[in-house]
């Protein structure tokens, strides 16, 4: 984890390892929290605060809406491949100054 001073703002970024089969769940998840508008995003929020069951592809976890939310800008991510069984993935938004 890391925060970059940019001209207008800040970069958050992250990254971890990931299995390679659960490379299309957290794309799924990332793509359905990144496709609602604010409206929607709020209501997604309220709901989740009380769902458990996050193994839906469009289940996000409350992290991931609660950074797109207070941030007001889409979640970048990206896969890498390391080998046939892990993929290292980053994870990046910008905060507004």
């Amino acid at each position: 984890f890391y925060i970059s001073e940019e001209e207008n703002g800040y970069c958050l970024t992250t990254g971890n390892y990931i299995k390679n089969v659960d490379i299309k769940s957290l794309r799924g998840r990332l793509n359905y929290v990144n496709n609602l508008d604010a409206e929607g995003l709020e209501d997604f929020y309220e709901k989740r605060l009380f769902d458990f069951d996050i193994n839906s592809e469009t289940r996000a976890g409350l992290g991931l809406i609660d950074l797109r939310i207070k941030s007001g800008e889409k979640l970048d991510f990206d896969f890498i491949k390391v080998d046939n069984a892990n993929s290292f993935y980053t994870l990046r938004v910008k905060i507004k100054k």
